[in-house]
C-alpha cells in the first residue's frame, strides 16, 4: 500500500494486459505482424517477428526504468499466494475479449 508520508517509492510493479489489433481486411494476422516487423528495419527472427508489436509495447512501458517491473495480468492472476496490491488505473476490457474470457472459464 502506498504510504502518503514517504516521499519516493521503491519498485513499482505492473500488470498489464494487451489486446490484439485487427489486421487489414484480407491480410491473416500472422502475415500482418511480420510485413510490420520487418518495416521496422530490425534483424529479427521469425518467432520474434510474430510477437513484434507486443515486444514493442511492453518497451515503451518499460522505458529503461529500473524501479519498474511489467508482468503480464494473465500471470499476475495466478500468483499463489496472491500478494497485496492497490488498482490505480485500470482500463476497459474490449466486449469480445470478455465474451472469450466466459467461454473459456464456463
Amino acid at each position: 500500500m502506498l504510504d502518503p508520508k514517504v516521499e519516493t517509492v521503491g519498485d513499482v510493479d505492473v500488470a498489464y494486459e494487451l489486446f490484439y489489433k485487427q489486421p487489414p481486411p484480407g491480410k491473416r494476422r500472422s502475415e500482418w505482424h511480420i510485413e510490420r516487423a520487418k518495416q521496422s528495419g530490425r534483424n529479427l527472427r521469425f518467432r520474434e517477428m510474430l510477437s513484434h508489436g507486443a515486444t514493442e509495447v511492453e518497451r515503451l512501458l518499460k522505458a529503461r526504468k529500473s524501479r519498474l517491473s511489467l508482468m503480464e495480468m494473465f500471470h499476475f492472476e495466478h500468483l499463489q499466494p496472491m500478494p497485496k496490491f492497490q488498482v490505480i488505473l485500470k482500463a476497459d476490457r474490449k466486449p469480445e475479449r470478455q465474451t472469450r474470457a466466459r467461454i473459456r472459464e464456463g
